[in-house]
């Protein structure tokens, strides 16, 4: 199932696609596009799928939600299919990276409204919506082939999030490197891969 959306001002798009009982877990990290306008957020919402349901979310350091939340926030979710949403407004990092855990399965979504990963000013030129339905940690791999879009390199972007401390990123076969170095996360630590790394419109990335 999925389903597409469009602002009042036909000027943002967005659709999320249900992934089914892929989508149950115990343990998620949130992604978004970065936000920067005045207004604009970045969200997450988890469901539980069974009665008392405990879940912890964990925020990047220096992370405020709308409700003034910092840290570690802890939701007690006492019946089936009951929901809890975190948002974040007017920040670049927004939600990306934090850490979803529960005791029984949940599905997650998270996303932006409206945001981009285009260089510059938070997505100037290029914002939309980004909304998606999370797998679990279990289900995350090592090895992913990226398809570029119609759009321009700056906001064909890749996000990655790391689950273990000490994840080398390889791009197309080759060690990602910055100043020299090989590209190396810890568990949490996000990544932002720019558009020009394709090669024949896929990007291949893989880590150890």
């Amino acid at each position: 199932m999925s389903t597409r959306f469009i602002s009042q001002s036909n000027n943002h798009g967005g659709a999320l696609v249900s992934k089914g009982e892929s989508a149950l877990g115990y343990r998620f990290w949130a992604g978004s596009l970065q936000v920067g306008g005045n207004g604009h957020m970045s969200f997450l919402s988890l469901m539980a799928t069974e009665d008392n349901t405990s879940v912890t979310v964990t925020l990047p350091n220096g992370t405020n939600t709308l409700s003034g939340q910092t840290g570690t926030i802890n939701i007690n979710l006492f019946g089936r299919g009951q929901s809890y949403v975190i948002a974040v407004e007017n920040s670049t990092s927004g939600v990306i990276g934090s850490l979803i855990e529960s005791n029984k399965p949940i599905v997650v979504n998270s996303g932006s409204g409206v945001g981009s990963f285009a260089v510059g000013s938070a997505g100037a030129g290029g914002q939309d919506f980004g909304v998606d339905q999370l797998v679990g940690a279990e289900l995350v791999g090592s090895e992913y082939i990226f398809v570029k879009g119609n759009g321009n390199n700056s906001w064909e972007n890749v996000l990655l999030i790391a689950d273990q401390n000490n994840t080398e990123i390889n791009i197309n076969g080759s060690p990602y490197t910055l100043n020299g170095n090989q590209v190396t996360l810890n568990e949490g630590d996000y990544l932002i891969i720019e558009g020009d790394k394709y090669v024949n419109r896929n990007m291949y990335v893989s880590t150890n």
